[in-house]
This record gives C-alpha cells, sequence and structure tokens, in this order.
C-alpha cells in the first residue's frame, strides 16, 4: 500500500516519533508530518528534514531551517499540530540537536564552540563542552546527567581523519571518558539499561561501561 509520496531520495528514512503515531517525511524543504496510518498529511513550516528530532512526547520538534543558497537560520521549535513556532537560537553554526529525556532541555552543536545546552525555551543558553573541532551525533544517557559524541577535527583540516567518542557531564560538563580514533561514521546508542554507550563502527564496536 502506498501511503504517502515524499520529495526527497528514497534513501532517507521516514522519521517516528517516540509513540509511533506519526511520522516526519523526507522532504527537499519543508518540515512535513502524517500520521503512521497515512491519514493527516500536513506541512509544518520550511524546515530542513534531516535535523528534525522528535520531542520525548511527540508533541514538538526541534529543527533547522534553511535560507536562500543554504543559508541556516539557527534551531526553531514547533508543535506536531503547526502551532506554536517559536526560534530557540539565532546563531547559523547550530545543528544536531537531542533532546534530553525528560524533554525539559536540548542539547546541540555550534560550529567552532563546542556542545551547546538551552532549556526548550530558549532561555538559560550556555557552553556545555568547548571543543574547535566538529561535535556531532550527540546521544543523551536515560538519566538525563551525560552526553555521548562524536569529536572530531576541525572543518579545515582533514575530515577523513579518526575522531573521538567522548562522554561528558551534563551538570558540569567535566569530561568523563574519552575513546579515542574512533570511525566518524559510528552511531551512538545507550544500552537498554542504560549502563553504558554502544557505538556502530565500520569494521568494528566500542562499548563502554559508565
Amino acid at each position: 500500500m502506498r501511503i504517502a509520496a515524499a520529495d526527497a531520495p528514497i534513501f532517507e528514512p521516514w522519521a517516528p516519533s517516540p509513540d509511533g503515531w506519526k511520522l516526519i517525511l523526507p522532504n527537499n524543504s519543508d518540515l512535513v508530518v502524517m500520521n503512521s496510518d497515512g491519514s493527516g498529511l500536513r506541512r509544518l513550516a520550511a524546515g530542513d528534514y534531516g535535523t528534525a528530532v522528535w520531542s520525548p512526547d511527540s508533541k514538538k520538534i526541534v529543527f533547522v531551517r534553511r535560507g536562500p543558497e543554504g543559508f541556516r537560520s539557527g534551531l526553531l521549535l514547533i508543535g506536531v499540530d503547526g502551532r506554536g513556532e517559536r526560534r530557540l537560537t539565532r546563531n547559523s553554526s547550530d545543528d544536531e540537536a537531542a533532546w534530553a529525556p525528560d524533554g525539559k532541555r536540548v542539547a546541540f552543536a555550534r560550529r567552532g564552540t563546542g556542545a551547546m545546552l538551552a532549556d526548550a525555551d530558549g532561555t538559560d543558553l550556555r557552553v556545555l563542552w568547548r571543543s574547535r573541532g566538529v561535535v556531532e551525533g550527540l546521544h543523551w544517557a536515560t538519566d538525563g546527567r551525560s552526553l555521548t559524541f562524536v569529536q572530531g577535527p576541525p572543518l579545515a583540516t582533514d575530515r577523513g581523519q579518526f575522531s573521538d567518542l567522548v562522554t561528558i557531564s551534563v551538570p558540569d560538563g567535566r569530561t568523563l571518558r574519552r575513546v579515542q580514533h574512533v570511525d566518524p561514521l559510528g552511531r551512538i546508542a545507550w544500552s537498554p539499561d542504560g549502563s553504558g554507550s554502544r557505538t556502530g563502527l565500520t569494521t568494528a564496536s566500542v562499548l563502554l561501561s559508565l
């Protein structure tokens, strides 16, 4: 059964909401959602599908809007019903948003600065961990007390170099663990009991007990 047409390459997956009731559809210029049964197709806003992230309660989405010639305008938040759009940040270097498990905070990467943290209403913005290198793949621990991410070399250097897997404390930003020379294409995922993180690499895997 065909559910809906998607204006994007077919290799880009749909992004299901945490409750499983809605999907964000691949689209080249807009943020588009629909119900998981194919009904209720709705355009929410102009936005970059690849940056859209569901809130834990499936009621909101944080995303990046691209302007003319791909210019980014910071992070925005919108309700799944298309209402309540508001801006979280105004820095064009902001990306890689990740919701805290309780939905009250959003961590994100800022190119040239490092890992950032803000309340979900855009207040209490602060630098959590400074890095001139590229920070990507931010992933919260299930208890909300730490963040794991990949730290790569600065953009001006060879992106083919290996990166580091870094875990930091959210309350104070200190480094809890660093694993050097991991594949930057790896994907971070926490174990079900929250006791460790695992990053799948191109040829191997790393399992951390934290």
